[in-house]
């Protein structure tokens, strides 16, 4: 019977690797996105039913095979701007 160290115990119940960064990151991207639609409704000329065309497009792209790209793109991003320091 093996017994694990404390080290092994942490390890174990750490989320996979970018989970965090993820988690993270997905409240603020859907804040700039609203306070993006709700610019372009009062300010851009962009009518409430294009931005209500344009949530229902954002949820139904979110259950084809194209979401597990967007995620990765959206991943690439985040660390790309994690990594430059100014």
């Amino acid at each position: 019977m093996h017994t694990r160290t404390n080290g092994e115990n942490l390890r174990a119940n750490q989320p996979p690797h970018g989970k965090k960064l993820d988690v993270t990151l997905s409240l603020p991207v859907v804040l700039l996105f609203g306070v993006l639609m709700f610019l372009l409704i009062r300010k851009g000329g962009m009518k409430l039913s294009h931005a209500i065309v344009a949530a229902f497009f954002g949820f139904y792209l979110a259950s084809t095979t194209f979401a597990t790209q967007i995620n990765s793109l959206d991943s690439t991003i985040a660390h790309l701007v994690d990594s430059v320091h100014p």
